[in-house]
C-alpha cells in the first residue's frame, strides 16, 4: 500500500524489475534493455507492455498494434459512458477507418478517404476497392462509383442496374416526390405497368404487358 494505493499483483520479468509508486505515479522497469513487463494476476497474465516497440497486450502476450485486445467471447472490448458517446480515430495520413477480418484475413474496409472526400465500404482500405461510396461534401452516395453526380447513383454492368422489390402482391412502386409535396409513381400492378400521380390508384394509367 503505497499513497493511498493497494497493489495486490506482480511484475515479472525475464530478470529482476521493479514496479514503484513515485508520488502517487506507478513507474515500473523491467532491469534490462528490450525486456518485456506483465501484469499478473493469480496467474493469469491480464496485461503485457513489449518494451521494443511500446505496444500493449491484453489477453496477448505478443501484441502486433499500440494497443491490441484479444478475447475468446463475441465481444473483446466495450467502450461505455452516460450520455453521448463518441469514440474518435484520428489520423493526418491519406486513409483513416477500421478493418474487419475473418480470421487472419482481410474482408471488408470502412475507410476516410481526405482527398477526395469519401467515406468508403471496400475489399480493401485503399481506393480502388470501392464497393459504396458516401461523399460527405456533396452527401451524395455512390454504388459502382466513386463520384457520385445525384443523390443515389448507381453504375452496374449488367443490363439491370438495380432491383427493388415488395412483399405486397397488389401492387409495387416507386414514388418520387418534389420539394413542393408533389408526387408521381411507376411501378408494377400484377403483370402490368402502372403510372400515376399522388398515391397509388387502380384507376390510374395502366400498360399491360402480359
Amino acid at each position: 500500500n503505497s499513497a493511498g494505493i493497494t497493489s495486490n499483483f506482480n511484475v515479472y520479468t525475464a530478470n529482476q524489475g521493479q514496479f514503484r509508486n513515485y508520488g502517487g505515479v506507478w513507474v515500473g522497469s523491467t532491469g534490462q534493455a528490450g525486456g518485456d513487463a506483465q501484469f499478473i494476476l493469480n496467474s493469469k497474465t491480464v496485461m503485457h507492455l513489449d518494451e521494443a516497440d511500446a505496444f500493449v497486450g491484453i489477453g496477448t502476450t505478443t501484441p502486433t498494434r499500440r494497443l491490441d485486445v484479444r478475447g475468446s467471447g463475441i465481444v473483446s472490448a466495450n467502450f461505455e459512458q452516460s450520455g453521448n458517446h463518441l469514440v474518435d480515430l484520428k489520423g493526418d495520413g491519406a486513409y483513416n477507418g477500421i478493418r474487419l477480418y475473418d480470421g487472419g484475413n482481410h474482408k471488408v474496409s470502412m475507410t476516410y478517404i481526405p482527398d477526395e472526400n469519401n467515406l468508403q465500404f471496400g475489399t480493401t482500405w485503399a481506393s480502388g476497392s470501392e464497393i459504396m461510396v458516401i461523399n460527405t461534401s456533396s452527401r451524395r452516395v455512390g454504388i459502382g462509383t466513386t463520384s457520385p453526380s445525384q443523390g443515389l447513383h448507381v453504375v452496374d454492368s449488367g443490363a439491370i442496374v438495380a432491383e427493388f422489390e415488395s412483399s405486397d402482391n397488389t401492387a409495387s412502386t416507386i414514388r418520387v416526390t418534389n420539394s413542393s409535396g408533389n408526387s408521381a409513381y411507376f411501378g408494377t400492378a400484377g403483370t402490368s405497368l402502372t403510372l400515376g400521380a399522388g398515391a397509388y390508384s387502380s384507376n390510374d394509367l395502366v400498360i399491360t404487358t402480359a
